[in-house]
C-alpha cells in the first residue's frame, strides 16, 4: 500500500461516492449502525491512513451525491470535491482559485462496476471490550475477506470509529475512520463566487513539461 500523498488523498475521496458493505448471521450493533445510516443524507469523518511509519489524515464531508476530501499539510488545506458530474480542486488559503475537471466524475462512475450497498455483508467474527486510557470501547470485528478485517467501536450504543486492517502479500496498512458529525453544510462542497477556474492554464503548462 505504498501510494503517494496525492494518490491516497484522491483515492479515498472518490471511494466515499462508493460505501464500503459489511454482514454478520446475527443482528449486531455494527449492522443496525449501517442499516441506519448506509443512505445517510450527511457524515463528517475524519481518516488516518497508516502505512509503514506514515499517517496521512484527512476529513472526509459526505453528504447525497456529493463529497468532500480536506487534508491539511505545512499549515495549507487542500479539498478535492467530488460530485456526480465533476471534480474540483480547491484551497481555502487560496480562494480566488480552483481546478475543475468537468465530466471527470461522469466518468469514473461510468467505468466502475455497480455494487449494491443496500445490506451490511461481512463476515462477523467476534464481539469484545477494549479500553483506551479512560475509555471503555465494545469492539465488534468483522471479516471482509481473508486479508480485510474491519473492527466498529462503540460507546454504548454509539459508533465511535471504525478501523480496517490490511494484511496480505502486496498490501499493508490501517485505515481509522472517526465519526465527527452527521451534520454537514452545503458550503464545503461549493467554491466561492468570485474564484476562477484555472484547469486551461493548468493544461497548458503541462504541454510544457512534457
Amino acid at each position: 500500500m505504498k501510494k503517494t500523498l496525492l494518490s491516497v488523498i484522491f483515492a479515498l475521496a472518490l471511494s466515499v461516492m462508493f460505501f464500503v458493505t459489511a454482514s454478520a448471521t446475527e443482528t449486531t450493533k455494527a449492522e443496525e449502525w449501517y442499516n441506519e445510516n448506509h443512505a445517510s443524507t450527511g457524515m463528517i469523518t475524519e481518516l488516518t491512513v497508516e502505512t509503514g511509519d506514515a499517517a496521512v489524515k484527512q476529513i472526509l464531508y459526505t453528504k447525497g451525491e456529493k463529497a468532500a476530501s480536506e487534508v491539511t499539510a505545512n499549515g495549507s488545506t487542500i479539498r478535492i470535491i467530488a460530485n456526480s458530474k465533476d471534480i474540483i480542486i480547491f484551497s481555502p488559503d487560496m480562494p480566488f482559485i480552483h481546478i475543475k475537471y468537468r465530466g471527470m466524475m461522469e466518468d469514473i462512475i461510468a467505468s466502475t462496476p455497480v455494487t449494491d450497498t443496500s445490506e451490511f455483508d461481512m463476515t462477523f467474527v467476534k464481539a469484545y471490550q477494549e479500553t483506551e486510557g479512560e475509555t471503555v470501547y465494545d469492539v465488534e470485528e468483522f471479516l471482509d475477506s481473508e486479508s480485510v478485517v474491519c473492527k466498529y467501536y462503540f460507546i454504548g450504543e454509539e459508533l465511535d470509529k471504525v478501523e480496517t486492517i490490511v494484511e496480505d502479500e502486496t498490501a499493508s496498512g490501517k485505515i481509522i475512520m472517526d465519526i465527527i458529525s452527521y451534520e454537514v453544510d452545503d458550503s464545503i462542497f461549493k467554491v466561492p463566487w468570485y474564484s476562477i477556474n484555472i484547469a486551461f492554464l493548468v493544461r497548458i503548462l503541462s504541454l510544457f513539461m512534457i
